[in-house]
């Protein structure tokens, strides 16, 4: 497969603080009139540019650095093999990124400025001690919010300059700088007022979010690091006429590797000496084993059954599976389907919230006939048209429904593929290893390698010194296993599972309801249909049986046909030539496509979006690359490539869930939307009645945020 697009512009763009900043390089190299399209995905910080038919490439690769150098963003292009390297750059680009520390700061301030001010606000006081606590309130709040301004700043000024378009950032550095202004100029004349204290705290909720919402890209931008890691971290090479362990990423081409059974191949290469006997199901999704002969060629990805021998052909940054990294990260089709609707709508809140706060400006200044009275209106209006609250709102409902996916061991790594859910017409389905078990196998949840390991063991030597069936299927022990000794003690359940204690610990395996009591939690680990492992008293991990597995792929087929009506095509794609694959799987309710002996590429190319893909393996790469949603199943190829949806433990059934969610959550921000704008119908009837002090904007804005925020909670639940 293409490493990109023919005539295709890809660079890595440095200098991006926050989404505003993705935007304004969006509008900025979108503005050349030789440009078709142009895409930023900000968690990989990868810009793809489509130039125009019959332009030449490299003239609008000139033009586009003529359009960015004086924004202060870096772009660089990226060439074909450009994965290797992409993990330095992206690891120090991720230092830009707002501080929890600045917020914390941000916050203490406002906290404090708002004692002072609340006790100004109970009145009663002598005067000196009124403009006293004024000014205090100030010393606190004011430091607040010129450090809390900073980032929005930054950003709306520059999408202003470079990107030429109004957004919510530009508006909250204009409220907060007339807030410093007004409060400055009241208590140069005297006045016991000041407002740094509403300001401040304003941007405290708001600087909160824009955390949130950056560590959610953060988060991202560190799994998909783990793209560029090895298959395993260190090989045997010979060098210097003898065999060193050495990492994987100093292999070069050209040198022999030797490999023991059970190593995952981590480079490209051929074959040496007596032959070898690998299985591909990683790289191909076949699960036979194949004996393979002197010069055959061998991938990244395959399993070895063998002590094998190899001479690299293709080290790290040009292996195959890289190829399919790099189209899936540069691959288009990740905003989603109201994307540019809202940031048309953006613009359109902030002309209006200017426009508002301006008139708002004017009346108090025609009425009063003063300048300051004027400038008060205007931080009034700020507080009153404020779209940025729904903007604020927005973060913590990502939040929200992250961790109600994540009850149903859902990862949801891209929360607004959850409005692209409601568009899909086709669902595409890998079969090996998502809709078929390849065998009883133990998957870990835990993130602690050393339990899992633990984990692993005691299961395997429980497998030798037990009968029960919950442990049917599972491999003997290995000798790391035997070396453990028998159980101390096993109690077993008929129906339920089997508990047993070893000196490392009480393992627990059994039906998630008698786990769950046995170690005392009500709740441990995602909502599964499959046996939980428990070491002492927490869950590390599903048992995955090939009978049980297969049966809920053909029930998950059966619900789906219920679900939606028959209203999605539904197609397997797979390297497998099954021919009666179809008819195994098919309901009987809709037509089931069945397409086999596919590559990699081949997957990808059926995509017809908008659709979901849902795999499991390194194969599947280019086909999660190219769907509108992809989902990855199973932990044969964590965290390879970015995906929007990841179901931990192999439990299919739970997408039926988040298809459900979706048109929850699209249904629950609608409401939520209409909430807002009751809010500024309300609010602006009672400014132009002249009803509202600063004081009683701030009080409005802290409630109609407190209401806000309970309507996105519903998604909690």
């Amino acid at each position: 497969m293409k490493r990109q697009e023919s005539g295709e512009l890809i660079y890595f763009v440095s200098g991006l603080w926050c989404q505003t900043c993705g935007s304004t390089v969006e509008s900025m190299t979108s503005r050349s009139p030789e440009v078709e399209k142009s895409r930023l995905n900000f968690a990989t910080k990868i810009l793809t540019i489509t130039p125009r038919e019959s332009v030449d490439p490299e003239k609008v690769h000139q033009g586009i650095l003529e359009l960015t150098v004086p924004s202060g963003f870096a772009l660089k292009r990226l060439e074909s093999g450009w994965l290797h390297g992409f993990k330095q750059q992206l690891q120090e680009e991720m230092q830009r990124r707002i501080r929890p520390v600045q917020t914390a700061i941000v916050f203490f301030l406002a906290m404090w400025s708002s004692t002072f001010a609340f006790a100004g606000y109970i009145g009663g006081l002598p005067p000196e001690q009124d403009y006293l606590l004024a000014c205090l309130t100030t010393v606190a709040g004011l430091p607040a919010v010129l450090l809390g301004v900073q980032p929005f700043a930054r950003a709306g000024i520059r999408a202003l300059l470079s990107g030429r378009t109004l957004t919510l950032d530009l508006f909250i550095s204009i409220g907060a700088v007339s807030a410093a202004s007004v409060s400055l100029i009241y208590l140069y004349q005297g006045k016991a007022s000041t407002y740094a204290d509403s300001a401040a705290m304003i941007l405290a909720i708001l600087l909160l979010a824009k955390l949130l919402d950056a560590n959610l890209s953060h988060a991202l931008s560190s799994r998909i690091l783990n793209t560029v890691k090895p298959l395993q971290e260190s090989v045997r090479v010979f060098r210097q006429e003898s065999w060193k362990e050495r990492p994987v990423s100093q292999i070069r081409k050209g040198e022999r590797l030797r490999l023991e059974p059970g190593a995952t191949v981590p480079v490209d290469g051929y074959v040496r000496g007596a032959g070898a006997r690998v299985d591909r199901h990683l790289v191909s999704g076949e699960t036979t084993i194949y004996d393979l002969q002197e010069g055959d060629e061998i991938l990244a990805g395959f399993v070895a059954h063998t002590a094998l021998e190899m001479e690299v052909s293709r080290p790290m940054g040009g292996r195959t599976i890289d190829a399919w990294a790099e189209s899936a990260l540069v691959s288009p089709g990740r905003d989603h389907v109201f994307s540019n609707l809202l940031k048309h709508l953006e613009q359109r809140l902030v002309q209006l919230a200017l426009a508002g706060s301006v008139l708002v400006a004017a009346i108090r200044t025609g009425v009063t006939n003063s300048a300051e009275e004027g400038l008060e209106g205007f931080f009034v209006g700020v507080l009153i048209f404020c779209p940025c609250l729904f903007a604020g709102i927005l973060p913590l409902a990502r939040q929200m429904i992250a961790l109600r996916l994540r009850r149903w061991g859902v990862l949801l790594q891209r929360p607004e593929a959850l409005f692209d859910l409601l568009t899909i017409e086709r669902i595409y389905l890998d079969k090996t290893g998502t809709l078929e078990g390849l065998n009883t196998h133990f998957e870990p949840l835990s993130e602690d390698p050393t339990r899992v390991q633990t984990a692993q063991n005691l299961l395997s030597n429980l497998r030798v010194h037990c009968r029960h069936p919950v442990l049917r299927g599972l491999q003997q022990a290995g000798e790391e296993a035997r070396a453990s000794g028998a159980p101390l003690a096993v109690r077993e359940d008929a129906g339920q599972g089997v508990s047993a204690d070893f000196p490392e610990g009480t393992l627990t395996v059994g039906r998630p309801e008698y786990v769950r009591r046995q170690i005392g939690a009500s709740s441990g680990g995602p909502e599964t249909h499959y046996p939980l492992v428990a070491l002492d008293r927490s869950v590390v991990g599903i048992l995955v049986s090939k009978a049980h597995f297969d049966h809920l792929a053909a029930k998950f087929l059966d619900e789906l046909a219920e679900e939606t009506n028959g209203g999605l095509t539904v197609e397997i794609l797979s390297g497998d030539p099954d021919p009666e694959a179809a008819a195994r799987y098919s309901t009987g309710k809709w037509p089931l496509i069945y397409s086999g002996d596919l590559s990699p590429e081949e997957k990808a190319d059926r995509i017809v979006n908008p659709a979901l893909f849902v795999g499991d393996g390194l194969n599947d790469s280019p086909a999660l690359g190219r769907a509108r949603v992809s989902c990855r199943i199973g932990e044969r190829a964590r965290d390879f490539v970015p995906v929007d949806l990841h179901i931990l433990g192999s439990n299919l059934p739970a997408l039926l869930r988040v298809l459900n969610y979706a048109r929850r959550f699209v249904q629950v921000l609608k409401q939520t939307t209409a909430l807002a704008f009751l809010y500024n119908v309300i609010a602006i009837s009672l400014a132009a009645a002249g009803l509202f002090s600063p004081l009683g904007a701030a009080l409005a804005m802290l409630t109609s945020f407190l209401v806000l925020l309970s309507s996105v909670s519903r998604l909690l639940f």
